[in-house]
């Protein structure tokens, strides 16, 4: 569950850009927010391989926006 509170934290302390993003060759995140909710509404499943791709994808945008 580490993994999890990490990303949790990081993405409740910064302020998330609404505009439209490419996460990788098959996703994109048109409201930025919304993804990051829905990915952290993932982490709650009892499906370990729906909090994987969640892990995943938030990883992703924190690595993505570090970055800029």
């Amino acid at each position: 569950m580490g993994e999890h509170e990490e990303l949790i934290n990081y993405f409740k302390r910064i302020d998330l850009p609404e505009t439209r993003m490419e996460l990788n060759h098959y996703e994109t995140a048109t409201n930025v927010k919304l993804f990051v909710e829905g990915c952290l509404n993932r982490l709650q499943s009892p499906n370990s391989s729906i909090q994987k791709d969640a892990v995943r994808s938030l990883t992703e945008l924190r690595n993505k926006l570090q970055q800029q």
